[in-house]
């Protein structure tokens, strides 16, 4: 049987350890997150490769920190506060009832059977959802940014200074 603590570990590692350009991936890390926290479940791989494409950004990266991000046990806590912010800020009445329902018919069904109910339901729910989801993911994708740029250009530096002090002493070695 699967941990899911050391299924979640071994992706944070994958994240932490992909080679590239400090920003290229940390764009990539933003989007994922982005996404991740928006109410899109079935489109999330969809708009994070899209994204990522347009933008420049790791794919790699994007998905690893979707995944990381909205997985089974996170995935509850972003619609309720996507669902709550949307209510707020848009006026809908719109029932947590409802969405609970989404979510579980979600899990139960086909993509495409999915987005034919999602479509069914109205606009209200979806503008409701959907910009709630924005405002909640656009300062954790923000934040993912410039954490991510911290902890790959602070690892990029360290390991040039690993090589550069490997190299010194071979070539104190050799004379």
């Amino acid at each position: 049987m699967l941990n899911p603590l050391k299924t979640l570990r071994y992706y944070w590692l994958r994240l932490l350890r992909l080679k590239g350009d400090p920003i290229v991936t940390a764009r990539g890390v933003a989007i994922g997150t982005f996404v991740a926290l928006t109410p899109t479940v079935p489109l999330h791989t969809i708009i994070i490769v899209s994204l990522c494409t347009l933008l420049r950004g790791n794919i790699i990266a994007g998905v690893i920190a979707s995944f990381l991000v909205s997985n089974p046990f996170t995935m509850l806590i972003h619609y309720y506060a996507a669902w709550k912010i949307g209510v707020w800020l848009t006026g809908n009445r719109v029932s947590w009832n409802e969405i609970y329902s989404l979510i579980k018919l979600a899990h139960g069904v086909d993509f495409f059977a999915t987005l034919r109910h999602i479509y069914a339901i109205g606009t209200d729910i979806i503008v409701t959802m959907l910009v709630g989801g924005v405002v909640f993911a656009l300062p954790f994708g923000v934040g993912a940014y410039f954490l991510s740029i911290y902890l790959y250009t602070a690892r990029q530096r360290k390991k040039i200074k690993r090589y550069l002090e490997t190299s010194n002493n071979r070539w104190f070695r050799g004379r």
